[in-house]
């Protein structure tokens, strides 16, 4: 399965619905994140999402981050 870069809504769509571990088993260390969407699902977050917090915790390193200067997209 090829790398992929998620965005929020894909993200905080599944955390939301409970069902985040498809994506981490489907993309266990080929999946990226960007700066921007860990910051705009912390504002969500911090706005009483609470099922947000499994894609703010990354213990288990099921995606990585891409930052914006990086040309590896």
């Amino acid at each position: 399965m090829p790398e992929i870069i998620f965005d929020n809504c894909v993200l905080s769509n599944f955390a939301l619905s409970g069902s985040i571990n498809v994506i981490k088993t489907l993309y266990w260390n080929k999946s990226y994140i960007t700066d921007f969407v860990y910051a705009e699902n912390m504002k969500g977050f911090l706005k009483g999402y609470n099922e947000l917090i499994m894609i703010r915790a990354n213990r288990h390193h099921w995606y990585s981050y891409k930052g914006y200067k990086e040309k590896n997209y």
